[in-house]
């Protein structure tokens, strides 16, 4: 008797062990979480952890998370996703529209309750807004550079236009001059033949009153 009762307990152990492992092979296994959960993340430590791995990233690194982070916008753009873009555009430029973040961190200040996260924004707040404000100003500096340059370039033009039309006017002042000297030298060459003919025609004159006479009366005058 004994031993059969024995038994029967080792009989309902068994099927009580048997029947625990068959539920046990019926639960299903616990999620592996997605990378992209921790983008959700709201709270103050997981900030400063995400914080913490943008910091060790190199450049390349914290632009392919900044795409990533942009990716994931387009799908779904919750509280998480906006705190976490807030913290990477903090430390690199051009990773969206920080204007655009920095009026949905007013609307979310209104919803967050955590005093020392309402702290932390604020204070990301202000970086987002120097930077912003420092962008914009060498925005400014660059297009009164590009305005300068071009002031310059359109001085250099005149300038260059200028000395072209004085060294136009030089040479067209060299060339009167040559011209002027060119008269110069017709006119003395024609005042030495004017000069010449003068002569020629003083001499004939000057024998004019002997052509009516013979030659011996030439000679008798030649003589007296």
């Amino acid at each position: 008797m004994k031993t059969f009762f024995l038994m029967t307990i080792a009989i309902l152990l068994s099927l009580l062990s048997a029947c625990g492992l068959f539920k046990a092979s019926q639960v299903s296994p616990t999620p592996v979480p997605s990378p992209d959960a921790k983008y959700a993340d709201q709270d103050l430590d997981s900030l400063l952890a995400y914080g913490d791995e943008l910091a060790k990233l190199n450049k390349n690194d914290r632009w392919g998370e900044c795409k990533h982070l942009q990716e994931l916008g387009q799908a779904d753009q919750n509280l998480g996703w906006v705190l976490h873009l807030m913290l990477i555009q903090a430390i690199i430029e051009d990773c969206g529209d920080r204007r655009e973040t920095l009026s949905k961190l007013k609307f979310i200040m209104s919803l967050v309750k955590d005093v020392h996260l309402r702290q932390y924004i604020a204070l990301h707040e202000q970086i987002l807004l120097l930077l912003e404000n420092k962008i914009e100003v060498t925005k400014l500096l660059n297009h009164q550079l590009k305005i300068s340059k071009q002031e310059i370039q359109k001085s250099h033009h005149e300038i260059k236009t200028r000395k072209n039309e004085i060294n136009t006017r030089e040479n067209e002042i060299k060339t009167r001059k040559n011209e002027m000297k060119t008269h110069d030298n017709e006119r003395k060459t024609l005042d030495n033949e004017m000069k010449r003919l003068q002569n020629k025609l003083d001499l004939l004159k000057s024998i004019e009153p002997n052509l009516g006479n013979s030659p011996q009366e030439t000679n008798e005058n030649s003589i007296k």
